[in-house]
């Protein structure tokens, strides 16, 4: 049963998104790889999003049996690179809950997360703020604020944000 206040729309809901989630978990546990991930990151917004896609698509690759060997060309070495899929993933994971914690014991309420990042009421209205927050690569933003949100079952909810429906 969906708690009664999620049937109904609620303001004062924000997005905080971790950036490039994935990404910035591997560099978190391997650090030898900032500098590639970090020019992805900051090229992901040019040519029609491709260092964006690669960012965020190379994970489902690394544990792929289709996995290419990078040291035979044209030949595919399954789940080459799965351990980086797995500090991802679960790295992800942690923080997400890592900042439900946070976002907690700041008085907010967390209502739902997705891949990477977590909707949270603000009673104050104001938006949750840390030394983390930014745009660069292992940083989170609230990417929505101020939204006017529905949660009307599991996994189907809408919000407005500057008077546009999502």
């Amino acid at each position: 049963e969906i708690p009664m206040v999620l049937k109904k729309p609620i303001s004062n809901v924000f997005n905080l998104d971790l950036k490039s989630s994935y990404a910035s978990r591997i560099v978190e546990a391997y650090p030898e790889l900032y500098d590639l991930y970090d020019y992805m990151y900051q090229q992901r917004k040019l040519s029609n999003e491709y260092h964006k896609h690669v960012l965020t698509n190379s994970i489902g690759c690394f544990q792929s049996v289709y996995c290419p060997d990078v040291l035979i060309p044209r030949h595919s070495r399954p789940y080459q690179f799965a351990k980086l899929a797995k500090v991802a993933v679960n790295g992800t994971r942690a923080k997400i809950e890592e900042y439900i914690a946070k976002l907690k014991k700041a008085g907010f309420v967390p209502l739902l997360t997705n891949t990477d990042g977590i909707w949270y009421y603000s009673e104050t209205g104001l938006p949750y703020h840390d030394s983390n927050e930014g745009v660069e690569l292992g940083n989170w933003e609230n990417d929505h604020k101020y939204c006017r949100f529905l949660m009307a079952s599991v996994g189907a909810y809408q919000y407005i944000e500057d008077g546009v429906c999502y």
